[in-house]
């Protein structure tokens, strides 16, 4: 995990996933590479250990429901610590949160409102990947 953690550090990126032989980097800020991952490429998620700038609900979900193996997060949520605990998948971080704020420090990140009342894994990860084609239907 050392290796991750410095990759994400030193490199400008937000999500670092390594699993065996494969690094995957991604520089985008939100949870859409790693739901994105698990959607096209949902082995290389099963048992990886992960390193993310930032761990809310939603990303937890993902995570989640790949299998992910352990997670390190510069930043987290408890209400991510709560999922992660609750499905046993082991987690480092630096900082705690009580919730994931939205870009402009607001109010509540999007993707951890629309997850906050959802309790099933694959409900949530279907209705983020809803979320994730509406933003970019409105971008297009």
């Amino acid at each position: 995990m050392e290796e991750l953690v410095k990759i994400l550090k030193e490199g400008a990126y937000s999500c670092v996933i390594r699993n065996g032989d494969k690094l995957l980097t991604y520089t985008r800020p939100g949870v859409a590479d790693l739901y994105e991952t698990l959607i096209n490429r949902p082995e290389v998620l099963k048992d990886a250990l992960v390193a993310d700038k930032v761990i809310g609900r939603a990303a937890a979900f993902v995570a989640i429901v790949g299998g992910v193996s352990k997670i390190y997060a510069l930043l987290i949520s408890q209400p991510a610590i709560d999922l992660l605990d609750r499905y046993q998948v082991a987690y480092e971080y630096e900082e705690l949160v009580p919730y994931i704020q939205n870009r402009t420090k607001d109010g509540l990140c999007p993707m951890e409102a629309l997850t906050m009342t959802v309790d099933e894994p694959e409900e949530a990860v279907k209705q983020i990947g809803e979320f994730i084609e509406r933003m970019r239907q409105r971008t297009s």
